[in-house]
């Protein structure tokens, strides 16, 4: 998240994706960095642990969230955003 939100805060485009797991700290992580509302994309929890099938279904089940999150539009996924 720190990541992402530091490079928007720079003009440059970027997703930050979280698993399903961790929204709450990742939107808590968003206000502390000075962008509530902070648009991410989430993926099934877990991704340790899984075969490298399981994490490329899991990468390509959120690929549209990516792309409309990166295109400056809202993502479906982003909890919170209206």
């Amino acid at each position: 998240m720190a990541d992402g939100i530091n490079l928007e805060k720079r003009g440059i485009p970027a997703v930050s994706i979280l698993t399903t797991s961790f929204t709450r700290s990742g939107d808590a992580m968003a206000r502390r960095y000075g962008f509530p509302g902070y648009r991410y994309a989430m993926v099934q929890h877990p991704l340790g642990g899984v075969s490298a099938e399981e994490c490329r279904q899991k990468a390509e089940a959120i690929i549209e969230d990516v792309l409309t999150i990166l295109a400056g539009q809202k993502a479906a996924v982003a909890p919170g955003v209206s």
